[in-house]
């Protein structure tokens, strides 16, 4: 019973033989909680910089979405407008396109320009029409090429 209770006291007591073993142990203790807090904090902040990162492209992507809508809309409108017509003028154009640039931004464009389409040989004649009716000095540049069949002269350019 002697060698059981000294086995049993000796067993508690090695803190008494190894005096360092509790600073040791508690420092040990002390630097796992700390890694654990680490990579949790780390991993939070992934996951954190992943949901912003999705949020801010979803945000960009509906964006460049609406902008394009709007885009679509107004050249739409513009064709519409002008489909029913033989000939565009100038001031038709511009207060066209003033009504679209109220606030001095084009929707995300750069400019908005008229260009109709016409036959190549039909070109000389809306050449001097355009001149007549402008009062510019209006001519296609660069020339379409003899092969060409048809033309798309940049009439009028805003800005």
């Amino acid at each position: 019973m002697d060698k059981a209770l000294l086995a049993r006291v000796g067993k508690q007591a090695w803190f008494h033989k190894y005096p360092r073993g509790w600073p040791f142990l508690l420092f040990i203790l002390a630097n796992i909680v700390t890694a654990v807090s680490v990579m949790a904090i780390e991993r939070s902040d992934a996951e954190r910089r992943a949901i912003e990162l999705d949020r801010n492209a979803t945000e960009i992507s509906s964006a460049l979405q609406r902008r394009s809508t709007e885009n679509i809309a107004l050249l739409k409108a513009g064709a519409a407008l002008f489909e029913t017509q033989e000939q565009v003028s100038l001031p038709e154009f511009e207060s066209f396109t003033s009504g679209l640039q109220s606030d001095g931004n084009l929707h995300g464009s750069l400019g908005i320009g008229w260009a109709p389409l016409v036959d190549t040989d039909r070109l000389i004649a809306f050449e001097f029409e355009s001149r007549e009716s402008d009062g510019s000095d209006f001519m296609t540049y660069p020339r379409p090429d003899v092969d060409q069949y048809q033309s798309v002269p940049v009439v009028y350019l805003v800005p």
